[in-house]
Order: C-alpha cells, then sequence, then structure tokens
C-alpha cells in the first residue's frame, strides 16, 4: 500500500481523530500543523541573513551555548534542510539562500567556526555579496523575453 503524500502543513504520521470529535480536535490540529509550518518557515527564511547567521553564533549567557555549537540545533537544522528541499515544501521558501546556508551549517563545521571566528567581518562581507548578486541576477526567461527580471 502506498504512503499518501504529506502535503505542507500537515503533520506526517499524525493520527486522525473520530470522526464524533472531529470538528475541534481537528481545527486544533490544524492549527498547530500551520504554526509549525509557519515557524519552520520564518527559520528558513532568517537563515537567508547573514545578520541573523552571525547572530546564532553568539552566547545568550555565559552557561548557555552559542545555538551554532549546540549539536542538537544543528540536527534541527539538518532536518529543516530535509524537509524544505523537497519541491512540495521548496515551493514556499521565497529566499532560496536561506536553504544554501542552512546546507552549509549543517555540513560544513569549518564554516560554523569561520562564521564565528570573523563576526562581523563575515556578515558584512557576505551581506554585500548577496546585494551585488541581487543587482545583477536575471532569470533565464526574463532575459529570452527581454525582461528585466522583476
Amino acid at each position: 500500500m502506498a504512503a499518501a503524500a504529506v502535503q505542507p502543513g500537515q503533520a506526517q504520521g499524525a493520527p486522525e481523530p473520530s470522526a464524533a470529535s472531529q470538528s475541534p480536535l481537528r481545527a486544533h490540529h490544524e492549527l498547530l500543523v500551520s504554526r509549525q509550518f509557519t515557524l519552520q518557515l520564518e527559520l528558513l527564511s532568517s537563515l537567508s541573513s547573514p545578520s541573523y547567521i552571525h547572530h546564532l553564533t553568539l552566547a545568550a549567557s555565559p552557561t548557555t551555548p552559542a545555538p551554532l555549537s549546540d549539536p542538537a540545533f544543528i540536527r534541527y537544522l539538518a532536518h529543516l534542510h530535509t524537509i524544505w528541499s523537497r519541491p512540495e515544501y521548496a515551493r514556499y521558501v521565497h529566499y532560496p539562500n536561506g536553504l544554501y546556508f542552512c546546507r552549509l551549517l549543517v555540513s560544513s563545521a569549518a564554516f560554523r567556526d569561520m562564521v564565528a571566528r570573523q563576526g562581523h567581518e563575515w556578515e558584512g562581507m557576505t551581506a554585500q555579496r548577496l546585494i551585488q548578486h541581487w543587482e545583477t541576477w536575471r532569470r533565464e526567461d526574463d532575459e529570452e523575453e527581454g525582461g528585466n527580471g522583476l
């Protein structure tokens, strides 16, 4: 038996409510699932910001490690990258460089160390490179039609 495709906003393996309790339970379930979808997408969008990535290298307090030095957070980013790289989810991603940075953060301890070590210098240099890319980037179909890439 083929598994049903999980739609964006659906929890995989979530139990179906009984017919008698479907209305209130279904509404609550949809709210939670929708909230999870939104929060994950917002985190992924935040990862498109060099300032936010730099912020993740900073410890909240002397006793609390920085998120990017926490293996549990890196595993969560790996989970996000796996889910949001799939076409049925990727179509909701407005800032694809968030997926790019997410992949780098997950796959490269050297990248995480470089961001932490260079700090504001990395943040400024990367932000400038992103802006330069956006200034010159054009979609291929717009160029063929003589469009302006917007």
